[in-house]
């Protein structure tokens, strides 16, 4: 009855396309690799198609070495990697074939190929798979043994749909076997199953995607961390700076911001604090308490006597009124960025840095973002080379996703921005999840990520600890600390002495524990001390003794910054037809 309904089924497919004759030739090169190639003869009959396509299951193996020809010559295909088979498109979607066409397809695949059951080892090998969708008038399979398993293996062939146990033809010459098999309807395998001793061919291992366990994977961040390495050396990165004394007296010729950045290395946003301070003791501005409240007024406008930076502040402070409520206060980030050039290089003027860190620091953040792109591109370049490049636009995108979420968790971090930190730690995760999703591979995406976060992280440290300092420079960084130990350990007795050489000792130091973050700390001592408040202030002590500011950075496009800156089907194996890796199936396109 069967013969009757394929004879049916052939008469039929002589007004459809079908496949005359499909040829297998599977070379078995040790536990963990063998060699394909498919001689596919498709009738295409009258149908005008632009080629076909071919799915070949993973089932835990690699594909790689692919190559394709269309009647003996080159032909265009392209390579989808999906997450449980590779699909092979022949063909150009602006040409088209009809008639006979004779496809070969010659491949490698390695991994799993050994694997076990209870008693023996063996190779399930579809030679021709479960999915193709249209009939198969002959197909031939050969496979051809290592010496080691010739003449030592229990041969089994199976024809039909998935879960068959109907036995095919086969021919054992020793070192090769050839199954045959005629007629197949659509979705009807050839399978061949050779079973042998355990200590005969070792159970194969799974691919190793774990690629950061092997030495290539450090061999690709190389370059990088000899970029690392060459701007640790050139920057002074490890150079220590040693035990550091107590100083008393702030440095002469630095202003506040000045000595922010050579403090460390930045100039940050929460120094123009301290720098209201310094203007505020300079005799340019006083502070007025109000009802709780603190208001900065401009008592003397800008003259020679102020340096360019604090002619530039203290304009934008006070840009539109003469006294400005402290929850107002605003600068504006194109100011903000102008001030950090001009302090830094009025430091390279003045003989602190041999030459701009805002621009050593950009320079080498360029670089390190295009040798990190190149490194990341050439090593997913060396993963998907055998599989297809149609993957790497969304493993870029969700790649950038990911670094941008954790440069600002690591930004949020510095500014100790709870809801950034928040934000952007789910940003980092749904991007990775979206990166495993489409790779389908754990250790690949981890094997990515972890890429990414040793060139971000290792950036942001370099970029952290970047310095120009001349020996000037490193002496007036030593000074700067010394005085910061000195106003967090507070001595009573010295402080009392310096009173009576400068009634203004404490004012005089009140902007650079600002600058530490220990302002609290040192406007207690005016209290302890019994000294007055500075000439600048006028209101209560009790405000006094916790005065701050809460100034925001704002630009056109989003107004007020929103934070003020504060101090703080393919898988199963067995002895049937369609039961074996390999395999798979096609049509046409």
């Amino acid at each position: 009855m069967k013969k009757i309904i394929l004879l049916l089924l052939f008469t039929v497919s002589l007004f459809g396309e079908y496949i005359e004759l499909y040829n297998t030739k599977v070379v078995i090169n040790s536990n963990s690799k063998v060699s394909i190639k498919e001689d596919i003869l498709y009738n295409f009959d009258g149908a005008i198609r632009h080629g076909i396509y071919r799915d070949i299951p993973k089932n835990d193996t690699l594909l790689k070495n692919l190559k394709v020809l269309q009647n003996g010559r080159k032909i265009d295909f392209k390579l989808i990697d999906n997450q449980k088979y590779w699909r092979i498109r022949i063909g150009n979607p602006n040409y088209t074939v009809t008639g006979k066409v004779k496809y070969t397809l010659s491949y490698n695949l390695e991994g799993m190929i050994v694997r076990a059951n209870k008693s023996k080892n063996f190779i399930a090998y579809d030679l021709v798979g479960a999915a193709w969708k249209k009939p198969i008038k002959k197909a031939i399979g050969i496979v051809y043994l290592p010496k080691k398993l010739q003449n030592k293996v229990n041969i089994q062939a199976f024809k039909g749909k998935f879960g068959s146990t109907t036995l095919a033809h086969f021919e054992n010459h020793g070192s090769y076997i050839k199954v045959e098999a005629n007629n197949l309807a659509p979705h009807e395998a050839l399978t061949i199953y050779l079973s042998f001793d355990k200590n005969i061919m070792p159970v194969s291992q799974k691919p190793n995607f774990k690629y950061y366990e092997k030495p290539i994977y450090y061999l690709f961040l190389a370059p990088i961390f000899a970029l690392f390495y060459f701007v640790a050396k050139r920057f002074n990165i490890f150079h220590n700076i040693g035990s550091i004394a107590p100083k008393y007296r702030p440095p002469k010729d630095l202003t506040i911001m000045e000595a922010g950045l050579l403090k460390d290395n930045f100039v940050d946003f929460d120094e123009i604090k301290p720098a209201i301070l310094e203007l505020a003791n300079l005799g340019y501005i006083k502070i007025e308490e109000e009802d709780g409240k603190l208001f900065l007024v401009k008592v003397k406008d800008n003259d020679e006597n102020l340096n360019e930076q604090q002619n530039i502040l203290l304009d934008e402070i006070f840009l539109y009124h003469n006294r400005v409520a402290n929850s107002s206060l605003k600068l504006h980030n194109t100011i903000f960025d102008k001030l950090k050039g001009i302090v830094h290089n009025s430091l390279v003027n003045k003989g602190y840095y041999s030459a701009s860190l805002k621009s050593s620091r950009e320079s080498f953040i360029f670089g390190a973002f295009a040798l990190g792109a190149l490194t990341i591109g050439a090593f997913s370049y060396y993963i998907f080379k055998d599989t297809g490049f149609d993957i790497l636009v969304p493993i870029a995108i969700s790649l950038i996703f990911i670094a941008i979420g954790i440069v600002n968790f690591i930004s949020a971090i510095k500014r100790r921005d709870f809801s950034g930190i928040i934000f952007f730690l789910v940003w980092s995760i749904f991007s990775s999840i979206f990166l495993f999703n489409i790779l389908g591979s754990n250790d690949i995406a981890i094997s990515l990520i972890l890429m990414l976060v040793i060139i971000a992280i290792g950036s942001f440290l370099i970029y952290k600890r970047m310095n120009t300092l001349t020996f000037k420079g490193e002496l007036a960084k030593r000074h700067i600390l010394g005085l910061k130990e000195f106003i967090k350990r507070a001595d009573r007795d010295k402080i009392k002495f310096f009173l009576q050489e400068d009634k203004k000792y404490l004012d005089k130091m009140l902007p650079y524990a600002l600058l530490f973050g220990l302002n609290k700390h040192w406007l207690k001592l005016y209290h302890e001390l019994d000294a007055p408040m500075p000439d600048w202030y006028s209101g209560g002590f009790d405000s006094f003794d916790t005065i701050d500011f809460s100034p925001t950075v704002w630009n056109e496009n989003s107004g007020l910054g929103s934070t003020s800156i504060s101090s703080g089907d393919f898988s199963d194996f067995g002895s049937f037809s369609g039961g074996g890796f390999g395999g798979g199936g096609g049509d046409s396109w």
